[in-house]
């Protein structure tokens, strides 16, 4: 099986790679490289949540932005800080992004970070998709290349570099039979 790489130069995270949970014998292994430049720290992270599964995808859900804020209000999301949430169809750029779970107001509410321009509520008929995050990694710290395999199954695997000054990092993700 050939390797799924992805290539970031800059902080923030990189789109998230599935997993074939169903494999016969699971395998999987994800790796960061570094180029002889790189003045960075990363961490990994996956998610045990079916991304194509329909209950992690609703329309029934709220939208309201103050400033920086974005309040999401869904009966019982179930998130926690770090998760993810995909929005789509709400009718402005700004509330149609992927955003990390910032605070968990309470059982029906969290906020994420969001600019602070466009509109201010969603038109109540586009989507919203989550998935729980968990790290594989150290959030902090990780600043060499870096091989790690995955013992239990995942159906979802990514890198965050969350500091980055120079050079890049080659996140790569190989699966197959064991």
């Amino acid at each position: 099986m050939y390797p799924i790489t992805q290539r970031l130069s800059a902080a923030g995270y990189a789109p998230w790679v599935p997993i074939n949970r169903l494999q016969t014998s699971f395998n999987c292994n994800v790796s960061a490289m570094l180029s002889s430049d790189a003045v960075l720290t990363y961490s990994i992270e996956y998610s045990l949540d079916n991304a194509q599964d329909p209950m992690n995808l609703t329309q029934q859900f709220t939208l309201s932005r103050t400033t920086t804020v974005l309040t999401i209000t869904k009966t019982a999301h179930g998130l926690n800080v770090g998760d993810w949430v995909k929005l789509w169809g709400n009718g402005g750029a700004n509330l149609d992004a992927e955003f990390n779970v910032a605070t968990v107001v309470d059982a029906n509410n969290v906020t994420v970070a969001i600019v602070d321009s466009g509109l201010t509520a969603g038109n109540g008929v586009g989507w919203m998709q989550t998935l729980r995050v968990l790290p594989l990694t150290s959030p902090t710290g990780n600043t060499v290349d870096g091989s790690y395999g995955l013992d239990h199954v995942v159906t979802a695997v990514r890198i965050n570099v969350s500091s980055w000054t120079s050079g890049t990092v080659d996140f790569q993700v190989l699966q197959g039979r064991g």
